[in-house]
């Protein structure tokens, strides 16, 4: 076996899927398990995970792996591609020649910069390159997903890496429910709407930008709501409003001035709705909630107190929206949401979770790269229990097939604790306790940046 200075890594360029390191959501938001409430109506429930068995080619003959499939991508320690539209998948793909990647951008893709700042740390740590793909036949492409994931070195023609964007739930600038098919619409501080369920924000569709009226930004929404007759409404900060679609809140009617109740200012407002008649519900930070117009906010009906889950308040309420069912529902800043009433946001279902949205940030940049110029996950070393202990008990049912060894292959260097590539202790947890933990007993944080390992690895694979 060849040796080399450096961190010990998988350098037979194999597809896998990775478990992509943390998945942290701006703001430090969570990836967390959603737990589907009764009675949430605007939509089935998700489907169970689909994992499947293949054989793939390896260095050693063929291999049986379990993978997951995700939006039709064969999927393998959690964030590796694995190809399956040949017969006779192969593990094993090539290095780049020179050093030299080149790569696109998915014009689809939300927050291109985290792209140019992993590419900016790769050369800025190691002598591989990354250039902006004209004719060249074999490129990665940085596009929209599920999930953050990559093949594991070239692998001929265009080759995805997958990064899912996600959102900070106190960054909601207007939530409501489609009156088409009843499904809940977000709409964000970033200037991107997704589309999923109360409780599930991007379950349908994931990040798309959205307009706003000229001369406004996303955080001066107030809130957003659909009208019955599928227009879309949205208030602002300044004391106007304008009507549009989903894309495009003032694409019908440019801003013009609205009026509040005796004593209230657009500060004032947390929230408003449209009901199936046509009424706009406003809910105000003084705890109290009008009737009235998208001029008028309380034509119909002056401010009334209402009702709130215990422990909250009216300014912890981010949105507000009616379904088609006619019930209300708040989103609030610790991350649940309540409907009912009106007049009392409880009475119909109890506050429940929204699922946080992963979201692929820099430091998940800068593994997904890792794998598509050839890097495996650290922890799938053949020497790996000389250093680590898996904690079996601990391991999400179904997801142990993640923390398997690889075959005999071209292991260099001592075993890197601080590589990009490893696994966190916690990966894949089911209960919150390590799954991964140094001979020593200690654990193991999400590596952020290249260590000095990655860095001596990559200029033994590209001299």
């Amino acid at each position: 076996m060849k040796t080399r200075h450096g961190s010990w890594r998988w350098l037979a360029l194999a597809l896998t899927g990775c478990a992509a390191s943390s998945v942290e959501a701006p703001e430090a938001a969570r990836i967390e398990d959603e737990q589907r409430a009764r009675g949430d109506a605007e939509s089935t429930p998700p489907a169970p995970e689909d994992r499947r068995q293949i054989v793939v080619q390896t260095d050693e003959g063929p291999r049986t792996i379990t993978v997951v499939m995700v939006d039709g991508r064969a999927i393998f320690e959690g964030d590796i591609h694995v190809p399956t539209g040949t017969t006779g998948a192969t593990i094993a793909g090539k290095r780049w020649a020179g050093g030299v990647v080149p790569y696109v951008v998915d014009p689809a893709l939300a927050f291109e910069s985290r792209v140019t700042s992993g590419i900016a740390h790769w050369e800025s740590k190691t002598g591989v390159r990354f250039v902006a793909r004209t004719n060249q036949a074999d490129y990665i492409r940085f596009a929209p997903g599920r999930g953050c994931s990559s093949y594991v070195g070239r692998q001929g023609g265009a080759q995805d890496v997958v990064l899912t964007a996600g959102e900070h739930i106190t960054s909601l600038v207007g939530a409501d429910f489609a009156r088409s098919d009843g499904r809940a619409h977000f709409w964000w501080r970033s200037g991107y709407r997704t589309v999923g369920r109360s409780a599930n924000p991007d379950e349908h569709e994931l990040h798309s930008r959205y307009a706003v009226a000229s001369g406004k930004q996303p955080t001066d929404v107030l809130d957003v709501a659909f009208a019955p007759n599928g227009q879309v409404y949205a208030w602002y900060r300044d004391g106007t409003y304008s009507v549009g679609t989903a894309s495009d809140l003032a694409l019908t009617q440019v801003p013009a001035p609205f009026t509040l109740p005796s004593g209230y200012a657009p500060r004032h407002v947390t929230g408003l709705a449209i009901a199936k008649d046509g009424r706009v519900h406003a809910w105000y930070t003084n705890g109290a909630t009008s009737e009235g117009t998208a001029t008028d906010l309380a034509a119909h009906v002056a401010p009334r107190t209402f009702s709130l889950p215990s422990g909250r308040s009216a300014t912890d309420a981010l949105a507000f929206g009616i379904s088609n069912e006619g019930h209300a529902y708040a989103w609030y800043r610790s991350g649940t949401a309540s409907a009912g009433s009106t007049t009392d946001l409880t009475s119909f279902r109890a506050p429940f979770d929204v699922r946080g949205m992963g979201h692929c940030g820099i430091p998940q940049v800068i593994h997904e790269i890792g794998h598509a110029v050839g890097f495996h996950h650290e922890q799938t070393r053949l020497d790996r229990d000389q250093h680590i202990t898996i904690q079996w008990d601990n391991i999400v049912s179904g997801a142990e097939h993640n923390f398997q060894k690889r075959g005999a292959g071209a292991d260099h260097g001592a075993y890197d604790y601080d590589s990009v590539m490893h696994y966190d202790s916690w990966a894949f947890s089911k209960n919150g306790q390590p799954t991964i933990l140094k001979k020593s007993g200690g654990t193991i944080p999400n590596g952020t940046v290249l260590s000095a390992g990655d860095v001596a690895a990559i200029a033994w694979m590209y001299p």
